[in-house]
């Protein structure tokens, strides 16, 4: 007999579905043999039960199994989501570039598609051309998506042969 999925759970001493709302709260995790571990719980193994603390104090992750778990203890609520990257200040600048280079790349195309006769309409961030295909960001011709392949050749050797300025 295959045991569900409480069974299993059951067999780790813990509650995988009870341990998701300990996400991003400071617990305290106490394992069998009496030693005990703080932190914010980062995230929980589904499947194994192991539990990843983030301690700020020492900058480290401890990994919990969850055979090991014997008690886990909320010591306080957290109010911002765990972040393990800073967003850097240049981020912005960079999106910001990011996305005027792609708005560029999208109006050169469409003009270039227009000009070769071809209708194209621009449907959010993609183009489309009727239900045929579509030609998804960063707008080059490995960016088209259709189903018929004579049409899809067609386009791409299209844009393959637009000028680069």
């Amino acid at each position: 007999m295959i045991p569900s999925g409480k069974d299993i759970n059951r067999c780790l001493n813990i509650d995988i579905v009870e341990l998701r709302d300990y996400v991003d709260k400071y617990v305290r995790v106490s394992i069998k043999g009496g030693k005990t571990f703080e932190g914010v719980l980062y995230t929980v193994d589904p499947v194994s039960g192991c539990a990843v603390l983030f301690n700020k104090v020492q900058n480290s992750f401890e990994f919990v199994f969850g055979h090991a778990v014997d008690k886990i203890d909320v010591l306080s609520q957290t109010e911002e989501k765990l972040s393990l990257f800073e967003p850097s200040p240049y981020s912005q600048s960079i999106q910001s570039s990011h996305d005027n280079q792609q708005t560029n790349s999208l109006s050169k195309l469409k003009s270039w598609l227009l000009r070769n006769r071809i209708p194209v309409e621009q449907v959010g961030n993609e183009l489309k051309l009727g239900d045929v295909l579509t030609i998804i960001p960063p707008y080059n011709s490995n960016c088209c998506l259709s189903t018929n392949e004579i049409v899809l050749a067609n386009v791409q050797r299209l844009i393959k042969s637009m000028p680069s300025d």
